[in-house]
């Protein structure tokens, strides 16, 4: 396109390279400007702050300041002069071309804006230097905005109308013509390069799968390879659908099967020489050039999409990291730029250029895997000079990509030879992806039948790649069939209609049996197992128990969910809490209820205090939690997920209780010390009753929560068992007591009833009781069940003359942190954002936290003595004004400044723990996530130890029972 534009392309190259190397120049000065996130960068908005702005910049901040905004200006010149050339360029090769004779205003309307727009710009400019600001600031950014909008408005009308026009010289076909042949035969291949972009940055996890990956060196290996294959056949499968429905002279398009007497080979064609005698390297008088170009750089987005997690992880963990998600993009750019020097350049430079490439990235490669091994500094995998040297790595491995596309038939001898005549092949290329994607479904096997061997080596993000390369194969290979069997010398081999529809029509096939079929196999896998009932213990005997030691009142101790980040911080919590009170905390413990991710961390703990041995203080105890922190349920459930299960529902059998949860299960309790799985063989209440006697009768009930599919209603399991369920939990649902007959579940599957997230866990079933999914749907704090529960203990004649219960209450999430510093100042004044109706209904429809909030705010007035304990988190200043809701006014400034001592608690925190490398690592959260890596895992103990907001909440909570008085 480029040298359609100017008559040898350098001219308008040059002003590209300007306005890239500008850009860049300005992205460089904004992220190293940032002083905090209130001035983040020179184009600040909040100008009510521009006298302590003022006070704040000086020196190299002044400098970059002012450079900020000349550099801004010369930009803005050479951008908005680039797009009128584009304009100006494309309209006189139409005219030149009698394609395009009428008179055009949109050209001089264009003009008439950008030289708006501009002005504006530098008036803008002109204020923020003089540290001006009024009403006109505000009207001039407001018209800047507005005249930039419709400049890029008339711009983009301009040139598809003109592009449009454009006649494609021998081809005879429009650009636009190109893009619908390119979204008609790759909109698959999109689809997967997106996918892995959402997948990998939607979810918090996100960047602590990339944390994780980078301390793998297999799986860092297995990534590149996965990767560089992905690229490959994104990038080359749409050409077979381009050449049987859009290439004109089908006479030269020649199919054919390897091997040939195979029913279903692998198919592939070849290209029959120019009887004209034209010789062109890309087949351009077959195949569409730009569709082409656009193909190839499929491959390229698969190598960007990476790019842009590894900046993702970056920007989340190193303060103003170098490679942002946005430079992603730059990078892509690059690509287009590489491609097209291998298109004009000659096929001696193209093989050099190919040579040096592999070169330089397989010693990028090799570079990162040192770091892996070796981790820099830190001696473990993951530090910024692995991430550094990742991401160097990937863009060398990209750089290859670009010149193999170019080298492929000189590099494989791909031809095929027909009387004596070499004609140009895709056989070989397609037996080497074909060999490949072989191998990896013969791993995507081993990973379902060795699946202690899969949570412990392998990441998320290869597993992620294996299924995407080979549910991509599923769904394109039965297409490709579909379209090419019976074509050319296919008709006297395939001629049978059975041959041309039975593969296609293999796959919805299968769906279709599927659902017919269900009821007939009864699949039941995600059915919870029942077990005959044994010894239980009711709420009556377990409280008069209680009640004889008449010095203590009861404590509900109640834990947020938030996947395994819940889990192994209530579990931190309660050993603390534990050890700083000899073992006798929960002596006091009425009651343990969590939901989600804190109720199973309480089910975790309560088994792990019964299969430990040894004192509270012990090891044993620490590495047994650590090693629950350090489970890799998402590999887990990732390869169950698109794996086994996938495949055992669309071909039902009567196969119960051994679903991805079942599997979990299992390992969580192995890791606390269950090796036997003796908890398996056990209900629920039977299993708790014999951690109660085990303990000398001092042991906190248990509830936990699920949420009904049925109804929306919240259930539980009570560990207890009462025959006024429902006077105590009003309006619950007993999960325990099945159809009254006198059967149950096991330990451990009614614990995984209130840890089903959507997706990722399957729907759990009870069979007479429905179907459960996770406990904080409904409510994520576990407060109602404590709260249900202590005003029927403290009613009774057994506790009613003592106060009423005490909460300790154990939260994770951002929310609740910011709440604990922020909760008083939500009566002061705020200038309220506005909200459209749509997001309204979005945001009250979809958020959690309505019922939670409510809870807290009864419990603060019921509980004789509160306490909440919070995981620390790094916050930003916008997440406090989306906290409040608004912006506090006047108070941005003591926002910013009490944001920073928060944040510089946990680096102090962060720096004082030993097994934190806080330098090379990062402040590496603990996400809300099924996978934590080692890193965030060590925040949180961190955290536990060395923050002295929580010491100071531990103390409070410890006091409880030592009857101390915190300072």
């Amino acid at each position: 396109m480029i040298a359609f534009l100017s008559k040898n392309g350098r001219p308008l190259w040059y002003h590209i390279y300007l306005v890239s190397i500008l850009s860049v120049l300005m992205i460089f000065i904004a992220r190293s400007f940032g002083i905090n996130e209130l001035y983040n960068h020179p184009q600040f908005t909040e100008w009510s702050e521009i006298q302590n702005f003022k006070l704040q910049i000086h020196g190299w901040k002044l400098f970059l300041y002012v450079s900020f905004f000349i550099v801004d200006a010369v930009w803005a010149l050479c951008l908005l002069t680039l797009f009128l050339r584009i304009l100006l360029i494309l309209r006189l090769r139409l005219l030149e071309s009698d394609a395009f004779k009428s008179k055009d205003y949109v050209i001089p309307f264009f003009i008439v804006f950008i030289s708006l727009a501009y002005l504006l710009d530098l008036l803008e400019g002109i204020h923020y230097l003089t540290y001006s600001y009024g009403s006109l600031e505000k009207w001039i950014v407001s018209f800047k905005e507005a005249a930039y909008s419709i400049a890029g408005l008339s711009f983009i009308y301009s040139a598809l109308k003109y592009w449009s026009l454009f006649d494609g010289g021998a081809k005879k076909t429009s650009h636009l013509r190109s893009l619908r042949i390119f979204f008609n035969t790759s909109y698959l291949s999109i689809i997967l390069v997106v996918g892995l972009i959402v997948v990998g940055t939607a979810l918090p996890q996100g960047y602590t799968m990339m944390v994780d990956l980078l301390a793998s060196p297999i799986n860092l290996i297995g990534t590149y390879l996965l990767i560089t294959l992905l690229s490959v056949v994104v990038s080359h499968y749409p050409a077979y659908f381009e050449a049987k429905r859009f290439v004109k002279d089908q006479n030269r398009i020649h199919w054919n099967s390897f091997p040939a007497k195979w029913p279903f080979g692998l198919v592939y064609y070849w290209i029959s020489k120019d009887p004209r005698g034209m010789e062109d390297s890309d087949n351009a008088t077959l195949f569409d050039g730009l569709a082409k170009t656009l193909r190839y750089h499929l491959g390229t987005a698969m190598f960007v999409a990476f790019l842009y997690l590894l900046g993702y992880a970056g920007d989340s963990i190193f303060d103003g990291f170098w490679f942002s998600r946005q430079m992603a993009f730059v990078i892509l750019i690059l690509g287009f730029w590489v491609e097209y020097q291998m298109r004009v350049r000659s096929n001696k430079w193209r093989r050099r250029f190919f040579y040096v490439s592999i070169a330089v990235s397989t010693l990028l490669v090799a570079l990162s895997i040192y770091f892996s091994c070796s981790g820099g500094a830190t001696g473990y995998g993951w530090s910024i000079e692995t991430l550094n040297a990742t991401i160097l790595a990937t863009i060398g491995l990209m750089m290859s990509y670009i010149s193999f596309r170019w080298n492929r038939r000189f590099l494989l001898k791909d031809y095929e030879e027909v009387e004596g005549t070499k004609h140009k092949s895709t056989r070989k290329l397609i037996m080497i992806i074909s060999g490949l994607s072989l191998l990896s479904f013969a791993w995507l096997i081993f990973m379902n039948v060795n699946l202690e061997w899969t949570e412990n080596h392998l990441n998320p993000v290869p597993i992620l790649l294996l299924y995407a390369l080979n549910y991509y194969g599923i769904v394109v290979i039965p297409i490709k069939q579909a379209q090419l069997f019976g074509e050319g010398e296919f008709i006297k081999k395939r001629r049978s209609p059975v041959f041309r529809f039975l593969l296609p029509l293999g796959i919805p096939g299968l769906f279709i049996f599927s659902f017919f079929m269900k009821d007939v196999f009864n699949n039941e896998m995600h059915f919870m197992h029942r077990l005959k009932e044994e010894k239980q213990l009711t709420l009556n005997e377990y409280a008069e128990t209680f009640a004889k030691d008449t010095t203590r009142s009861p404590i509900m101790f109640t834990s947020y969910g938030g996947g395994l980040m819940a889990d192994y911080w209530i579990m931190l919590v309660s050993q603390e809490l534990q050890e700083k009170t000899q073992g006798r905390f929960f002596e006091h413990v009425f009651n343990v209820s969590g939901n989600s991710g804190g109720g199973l961390g309480f089910a975790n703990y309560l088994n792990l205090s019964h299969f430990t041995d040894e004192p509270v203080g012990h090891t044993r105890w620490r590495d047994r939690i650590d090693a629950v922190g350090e489970f890799n349920h998402l590999s887990l459930d990732l390869t169950l997920l698109f794996g086994k299960d996938m495949i055992r529902k669309f071909i039902p059998a009567d196969d119960r209780y051994v679903d991805r949860n079942y599997y979990a299960m299992i390992r969580y309790a192995q890791l606390t010390g269950d090796t036997d799985t003796t908890s398996f063989s056990k209900t629920f209440r039977s299993h708790w009753e014999s951690m109660y006697s085990k303990s000398g009768n001092s042991f906190p009930s248990l509830t936990v929560s699920t949420t009904s599919v049925l109804d929306g209603n919240l259930g539980n399991a009570f560990s207890l068992k009462t025959d006024t369920f429902n006077h105590v939990f009003s309006g619950i649902q007993n999960t325990l007591d099945i159809n009254k007959s006198n059967t149950s579940i096991n330990y451990y599957d009614a614990a995984s009833l209130t840890n089903r997230f959507a997706v990722i866990s399957s729907v759990a079933s009870i069979a007479g009781e429905g179907h459960f999914l996770d406990g904080g749907y409904f409510d994520n704090s576990g407060l109602l069940n404590s709260l249900e529960l202590a005003r029927f203990i403290d009613a009774s004649d057994l506790f009613r003359k003592r106060e009423n219960s005490r909460f300790v209450t154990v939260a994770n999430d951002t929310e609740e942190y910011l709440e604990n510093v922020f909760g008083k100042w939500k009566s002061d004044t705020i200038d309220i954002v506005p909200v459209g109706e749509l997001e309204a209904i979005l945001k009250t429809g979809t958020s959690l936290d309505k019922i939670s909030e409510h809870l807290e705010s009864e419990v603060s007035q019921y509980a004789s003595k509160r306490v909440k304990i919070v995981l620390p988190r790094i916050v930003t200043y916008q997440e406090v004004l989306d906290y409040f809701g608004g912006k506090p006014i006047g108070k941005l400034d003591t926002v910013m400044k009490t944001v920073a001592l928060m944040n510089d608690s946990i680096y102090a925190a962060l720096a004082k723990a030993d097994v934190v490398k806080f330098e090379q690592w990062g402040a590496v959260e603990t996400p809300l996530a099924r996978l934590l890596s080692t890193p965030s895992v060590h925040y949180a103990r961190a955290m536990l130890e060395f923050h002295e907001g929580v010491q100071n909440q531990l103390k409070k909570a410890s006091c409880l029972v030592n009857n101390c008085e915190p300072e």
